[in-house]
């Protein structure tokens, strides 16, 4: 808690842990003493009732077009955040998985990287299930050279 208060404030970290025995600050509306108190993204932190920090975790399911990148910028073509209402864009949103650019389907997108790392770093091991509808049908020779070795 005081490492981020001296950062915050542009203060000395003395100087923080000065405002924590002062009882001016608060931390998820509570009164909050200790300075190796452990915080996180979505902490509610207020000095002297002024918020510091007030950022909430959101989560959007978006059914992708196709033509629409899946990624937060791109200078030359249209991205999966261009298709949420200005409303929804708030810091750090990113996006867990990807699609190709003309493939259609559910994008998830987040600010909580927390939550977009347990659904798809492969050391989680959640389970994943695609379906696909093709323009043309797999022959034998396609789905042999698919096959895992």
């Amino acid at each position: 808690m005081d490492r981020f208060l001296a950062g915050q404030l542009n203060i000395p970290r003395k100087q923080a842990r000065q405002l924590l025995v002062d009882g001016r600050v608060w931390l998820d509306d509570e009164q909050v003493f200790a300075a190796d108190r452990l915080i996180h993204e979505f902490s509610h932190i207020r000095l002297d009732g002024q918020w510091l920090q007030r950022q909430n975790p959101v989560y959007w399911m978006l059914n992708k077009p196709a033509g629409v990148v899946s990624a937060t910028q791109d200078p030359e073509h249209k991205t999966v955040l261009d298709c949420l209402p200005p409303a929804a864009l708030v810091p750090g949103l990113h996006i867990a998985g990807r699609l190709d650019k003309q493939s259609t389907g559910l994008v998830l997108l987040s600010n909580d990287s927390r939550w977009t790392q347990a659904l798809t770093l492969p050391s989680s091991s959640k389970a994943k299930r695609y379906r696909v509808r093709l323009a043309n049908p797999l022959d034998d020779t396609y789905i042999e050279a698919m096959r895992p070795r």
